[in-house]
């Protein structure tokens, strides 16, 4: 069963519904250029600016500030973008710029030297869903940031990032860079917040402590979109947002949907991490210890070197990825 309906059912559903009705019906969804739910975190301004995609940016690129788009060789991996496993396989199809993968992928966009490292971020991609595939989860995805890769493996400190440094003055995980120890536990550099969209429309936001004790005891901005759709060969766009607020002590996800691929985003969830989200496993693998010393209320505030576009159990193509740094809230 997924999510309280049949594997059937969820592979022929979908989450794209009605934008002229049910979208502004739905107390959870938000319009672009809508009043806040709750204050906290505003509706993106009423801009049109477009990326090299022809994708509008919800909120503009701070001044200087990095930005990533998806290469026209996107089965390659490089500097950046990083295709590089066998489960992590990156084809090309007929049509130009649209690229397939198929499984569990974590595919990640890397710092080299000279980029700056995520932390305020807008991720974006359009996503058209093929195939339910074995797995071990239900079909859905997920982008997420502020972190490294998430692995069991300890690292030397000269390994993190691929070797490549923090550019001088990030703000990052406490303790870095580590230069007093001999290995270090790869658990605590698996920080992230996540934005998830699953296949039979539920959409929720989570944070991740440490990998993987350090998860929240409970989904954040959970919503089920009201109504479903065949989703095979249907385009649909995904964003999802994290910025801090409060002088850097609290962070504001969102996530938005382009449901018919049309342009018209949607704000169908968000949350705010004030230090309130409490990991499941007060453990955290360990990383309450030093140098990270991290609390199960951690607040991720700081910046990661990757930001990973992850799938599960799924076989779909994709188009116009991106990130962006934007800027934080006051």
């Amino acid at each position: 069963m997924f999510g309280g309906i049949s594997a059937q059912t969820a592979l022929r559903s979908w989450l794209a519904f009605s934008l002229s009705c049910q979208l502004l019906a739905c107390s959870s969804v938000q319009t672009a250029g809508a009043p806040a739910s709750n204050g906290t975190s505003p509706a993106a301004p009423a801009h049109s600016e477009l990326d090299p995609f022809g994708v509008r940016k919800l909120y503009p690129t701070v001044p200087g500030g990095r930005e990533w788009y998806l290469p026209a060789t996107a089965q390659t991996p490089d500097l950046e973008w990083k295709p590089d496993s066998a489960s992590d396989k990156v084809t090309t199809i007929d049509d130009p710029g649209v690229f397939h993968t198929s499984g569990s992928p974590r595919i990640s966009v890397h710092s080299p030297a000279g980029k700056a490292w995520w932390r305020n971020v807008e991720m974006t991609g359009y996503i058209r869903y093929q195939d339910q595939v074995p797995g071990q989860l239900r079909p859905h995805w997920e982008f997420y940031a502020r972190g490294e890769r998430h692995t069991e493996r300890p690292l030397d400190p000269g390994a993190i990032n691929d070797g490549v440094a923090a550019p001088p003055g990030t703000i990052t995980w406490p303790g870095y860079p580590f230069a007093d120890a001999v290995r270090i536990n790869p658990h605590c550099l698996g920080t992230a917040y996540h934005g998830n969209v699953y296949a039979e429309g539920e959409v929720h936001l989570e944070k991740e402590i440490s990998h993987t004790e350090g998860y929240a005891k409970e989904v954040r901005g959970l919503v089920k979109l009201p109504a479903f759709r065949d989703p095979l060969q249907r385009w649909f766009g995904f964003k999802f947002v994290a910025r801090n607020f409060a002088a850097d002590q609290k962070v504001a996800l969102e996530a938005w949907i382009d449901a018919e691929a049309t342009g018209d985003w949607a704000k169908v969830s968000e949350a705010q991490d004030a230090g309130d989200w409490v990991a499941r496993d007060a453990n955290l693998n360990g990383c309450g210890a030093a140098p990270f010393g991290y609390s199960s209320r951690q607040v991720l505030h700081w910046a990661g070197p990757w930001v990973t576009f992850r799938t599960d159990s799924t076989s779909y193509d994709f188009k116009w990825f991106s990130v962006r740094e934007i800027a934080s809230l006051p």
